[in-house]
């Protein structure tokens, strides 16, 4: 493993890029930030800071395996390679990380990090020489890694094109073992100009979450496989689901299920039988961002 403290960090950094070019050698790229760096050597000076900085450094050995190289970069950045590795792999790894720090009890208070990732075969074969491919693969992370910062942090991104970012909210996933209530439903929101995916089923919910953007989820609580509160917890291990809202139904609701909700920030829980228009316009002002 290596740690790079002194100030030839960028030229060990960029040799290392070097050598993986040459090799052909397909490997994935990490730029890891700290999220809220500023406030924590504001609120508790710099040496917490910098203790800060050397926890995320611990747990980032800790994910260490032999084909992982990590570079202390500026400030509270660094650089974290895996070699000989693919693009679901390598977001896993990512995810992985985010979501370990976002757990952890090894910092002052809890802290996030936002993650650029970029995997060396998506430009290996549009440059020329090693100096350019180094300082190409740089920018464009940090490029990703801004992304994921202006987009609300504690995010892993994986592509630079803003406009995967910008496209129109139109997808709306609804879970129910009610035919009925979902097709009132998918009826109701179609004429409201949404695309509408039923699932019947959590495994279900989930498996049209990887392949489709959702931008809103409805779900019935008691749902066959996973229930909605496991839906929701799975969705929270991903930053590009985290954030998707997120609204419950069921004829159950108790202080104890609305305790349970509250605890996963699930945005609504509508007791069945609902008002229909009321539901209908959540999801449009959500969907608008208007609450």
């Amino acid at each position: 493993m290596l740690i790079v403290r002194d100030k030839n960090f960028g030229i060990k950094f960029f040799n290392y890029l070097d050598i993986a070019f040459d090799r052909h050698i397909n490997s994935a790229l990490f730029l890891i930030s700290i999220d809220n760096m500023t406030d924590i050597n504001f609120n508790y000076g710099s040496e917490i800071g910098s203790e800060t900085i050397k926890n995320l450094s611990y747990i980032l050995r800790n994910e260490k395996e032999e084909t992982h190289q990590i570079f202390k970069l500026q400030g509270a950045l660094f650089a974290y390679c895996i070699l000989d590795t693919n693009k679901d792999e390598a977001i896993k790894r990512a995810e992985n990380i985010r979501k370990i720090v976002e757990d952890s009890e090894a910092f002052i208070e809890n802290i996030t990090v936002s993650i650029g990732l970029l995997l060396f075969d998506e430009i290996k074969y549009i440059v020329q020489t090693p100096e350019d491919f180094s300082s190409s693969i740089y920018n464009i992370a940090l490029n990703r890694l801004r992304i994921a910062i202006s987009k609300g942090m504690n995010i892993v991104c994986s592509e630079s094109s803003t406009d995967n970012y910008n496209e129109n909210i139109k997808k709306v996933l609804i879970a129910d073992t009610d035919n009925m209530n979902l097709e009132i439903l998918k009826i109701s929101l179609e004429k409201e100009g949404f695309k509408v995916f039923l699932a019947m089923d959590g495994v279900e919910v989930l498996n049209i979450m990887e392949k489709e953007k959702i931008n809103i989820v409805i779900s019935e609580l008691m749902l066959p496989k996973l229930d909605g509160f496991l839906i929701k917890e799975k969705m929270s291990m991903y930053s590009d689901k985290r954030k998707i809202p997120f609204i419950l139904m069921s004829y159950q609701k108790d202080t104890q299920t609305v305790k349970r909700a509250i605890s996963l920030s699930i945005d609504h829980y509508f007791k069945k039988p609902y008002m229909l228009t009321e539901l209908i316009g959540i999801v449009k002002n959500k969907i608008k961002g208007e609450i």
